[in-house]
């Protein structure tokens, strides 16, 4: 796949081709980890890596080098195919290539662009269950949002909510994460009016959907926050009951709901408890 000059158009014609019962391998080479030590890393990671992951200078990076030998991460290969139409089946590794067998699903995921510049927007779940668009500064590889199901039915969930073992974020995403550095294009949405400053934070559909049915009903009656509530991240049972307690206590009483768990979080921020 790494010397395929237009991945997408390829899978999409390999798509077209087999029927639903056949199954079929690609190889890559997943891309090596930046060193700052390496002069020959630092200019693979800016020409190979981000250029052509910035509007207008993509097209100029493909033009002056060459389009093939691209770096492709784990979570971009698998993002592509699932993008694409295919169900990955396993993935093995053998002389420094690593082989994913997939099947032909029945439908592509198309339903929302690859998330490939910097600044990305992803589809959310916001109030009333409406789609919404938020705003991120990219902290996983590109097209990691298409395996999110994937993923999760293979890793499940760690004690904390989030996917166990997820190979989607980058070295840097990790840093800013852990500073709320890539929630702060979410303020877009907030002038927007989509979120409101204190609230649960908007859900993908697919995390969304392994909430309950009686959780679910509750969070489309309030908007989505910027600020998430504190809560106990002992196992997801009980992520999903102290969420349900804010929502119930925001719908009896709103202003006052928000006030005290804003400066709650204000406080758990600047005396370390957590991050963000």
């Amino acid at each position: 796949m790494n010397d395929l000059e237009d991945i997408n158009p390829f899978l999409k014609k390999i798509y077209n081709f087999i029927d639903n019962s056949n199954f079929v391998v690609f190889c890559y080479n997943e891309q090596p980890k930046a060193s700052i030590k390496s002069i020959v890393s630092i200019y693979n990671f800016f020409i190979k890596r981000v250029l052509p992951k910035i509007p207008y200078l993509n097209s100029l990076t493909n033009k002056f080098w060459n389009k093939k030998n691209k770096f492709l991460s784990k979570a971009e290969a698998w993002g592509r195919l699932v993008y694409s139409g295919f169900d990955i089946i396993s993935e093995k590794f053998f002389n420094d290539r690593s082989y994913i067998t997939c099947k032909k699903e029945s439908i592509p995921e198309h339903s929302s662009n690859p998330s490939f510049y910097p600044i990305i927007k992803l589809r959310r779940v916001g109030y009333g269950g409406k789609i919404i668009h938020s705003y991120k500064i990219r902290s996983m590889f590109p097209y990691s949002e298409f395996v999110q199901k994937k993923i999760f039915e293979i890793n499940n969930l760690s004690k904390t909510g989030k996917i166990e073992n997820d190979f989607r974020i980058t070295e840097y995403g990790k840093f800013i994460r852990k500073f709320w550095i890539d929630e702060l294009p979410q303020i877009i949405n907030l002038l927007k009016c989509e979120i409101k400053l204190v609230g649960i934070r908007a859900m993908s559909e697919h995390y969304f959907s392994i909430y309950p049915e009686d959780y679910q009903e509750l969070y489309k009656k309030v908007k989505p926050g910027f600020l998430s509530p504190l809560y106990d991240n002992t196992n997801f049972d009980c992520i999903v009951q102290t969420e349900k307690l804010y929502l119930e206590q925001y719908i009896q009483n709103p202003w006052r709901t928000d006030i005290k768990y804003f400066f709650i979080i204000v406080y758990d921020i600047l005396s370390g408890k957590r991050s963000s």
